[in-house]
Parts: C-alpha cells; sequence; structure tokens
C-alpha cells in the first residue's frame, strides 16, 4: 500500500473522529445548560417557600397574640366581676390595680396584633411576586428542557451513525499506523497533519529543512517532533485538505 493510501486512509478516520468531537463540544453545554436549569428553579423555589414561611410564622404569632388579648381580657372579666366583693378599700385597690395592668397589657397586645395584621398584606404580596416567578420560571424551563432534552438526543444518535462509520473507516487503516494516531488523537484531538510551507499545521511549529525535504520526497510518513501528529507535505500529496 502506498504512503498517500496509508494517509488517505488515516485522513478519512480523522475527518470522521473530528466531527464527532465537534458534535460532543457542541453537546457539552447543554448538560451544563439543565443543571443551571435545575439551579435557577431551586432558587426560585427557596425565595417562595421563604415567603411562604414567613407567612406560615406571622399567622402562628397573630394567633398567639389574639389568643393572649384573649386570655388578658378574660381575666379582666373576672376581676372586674369581683371587685364588689372586695371588703376592704385595700383589698379594692390592689385588684383594680392588677385590672389595670392587665387593660394597658391588651393595648400592647393590639398593637403588636395590628403590626403583624399589616405584616400579613406585605408577606402576601412578596409571596404572589414569588410564586409567579416561579410559575413563569417552571414554564420557561420546561419549554427550554424539551428542547435541549431534544437536541441532546439527536446529538446522541449522529455520534452513534459517525461511531460506526468509524469502525468501518478503520478497518482500511494500517494497524501501525492507527496506534500512533490514536495516541496523539486523544491528547490533542486530532492525529494527523498536512505541512504546508514548512510548517505543521497541528501546531503551527516550522520544521526543520531536513524534516521538510523527507515529507517532498513522499516515500515515508513522518511525525512531527513538537507535537507527534503524523505530517506530510501537502503540496506532495493532496488529500483534499
Amino acid at each position: 500500500m502506498s504512503v498517500k493510501e496509508l494517509l488517505k486512509g488515516l485522513h478519512a478516520l480523522q475527518k470522521i473522529d473530528l466531527e464527532i468531537l465537534e458534535l460532543r463540544r457542541t453537546g457539552e453545554a447543554h448538560p451544563k445548560r439543565l443543571a443551571q436549569l435545575d439551579a435557577e428553579l431551586a432558587t426560585a423555589r427557596g425565595a417562595a417557600d421563604l415567603e411562604r414561611n414567613r407567612l406560615a410564622d406571622n399567622e402562628k404569632q397573630r394567633r398567639d397574640k389574639e389568643q393572649e388579648i384573649s386570655s388578658e381580657k378574660e381575666k379582666i372579666k373576672k376581676w372586674e366581676a369581683r371587685l364588689a366583693e372586695q371588703r376592704t378599700t385595700r383589698e379594692y385597690a390592689a385588684l383594680a390595680r392588677e385590672i389595670d395592668i392587665a387593660k394597658k397589657a391588651v393595648l400592647n397586645l393590639e398593637d403588636e396584633l395590628k403590626l403583624l395584621v399589616a405584616a400579613t398584606e406585605e408577606i402576601r404580596k412578596a409571596l404572589s411576586v414569588k410564586e409567579g416567578d416561579l410559575r413563569r420560571r417552571e414554564d420557561a424551563s420546561a419549554a427550554e428542557r424539551t428542547t435541549l432534552t431534544t437536541q441532546i438526543s439527536t446529538l446522541d444518535g449522529q455520534v452513534k451513525g459517525l461511531s460506526e462509520k468509524r469502525d468501518e473507516a478503520a478497518k482500511g487503516v494500517d494497524s501501525g499506523l492507527a496506534a500512533k494516531y490514536e495516541s496523539v488523537r486523544k491528547k490533542r484531538g486530532s492525529g494527523m497533519a498536512p505541512v504546508v510551507n514548512g510548517i505543521c499545521k497541528g501546531c503551527n511549529m516550522r520544521l526543520p529543512p531536513q524534516l521538510q525535504n523527507i515529507l517532498r520526497a513522499g516515500a515515508t510518513i513522518e511525525a512531527c517532533p513538537n507535537c507527534l501528529r503524523l505530517i506530510y507535505a501537502s503540496e506532495v500529496i493532496n488529500l483534499g485538505e
């Protein structure tokens, strides 16, 4: 098999490999975007949950305040009923003082309850905004997720088809050259490169004059001393780059 035929087989193999590499690079962004969508949804859900928790806490505090007010008023009612039963002025004054303290406590509790009621409306408005944002994000995320999933499936199918094509192409490549090619390709993405005007197009390094002369002879397949890719002189062997 001539050098050109050997290179032609490698070139066909590399063409497929580069197509597969490009598809995989294109697909790399999709899982990252899916993870980003999950993170954005988690943040939106967290924000809505925070407002729900604030609302639940506010409602509990209001119930507790209402219970305290009811308890204090019941206590005042009982004490006021007992005022007429007091036998001495001292006892009457002491109980009246307790009633006065309890009434002031009720006023303070009612003020606190008003603040909680006012805060309830603010929290509900904030919750409505967060829930609206969450719903919009969920709808947008679902649509984008469907698109991404379809694209991933399509890319996987394309890669599978090319991989099968590659297996067939690999059968026509010299095993020794294929091993060298694979070794470099796994590290650099490509395993062969043309040399144009004395420069390896794989790494853009100028080759020594002696090596350039060997390549111009076109009798052997050499490796670039810098990037180790298999190289050939494009002006001698045209593979339709």
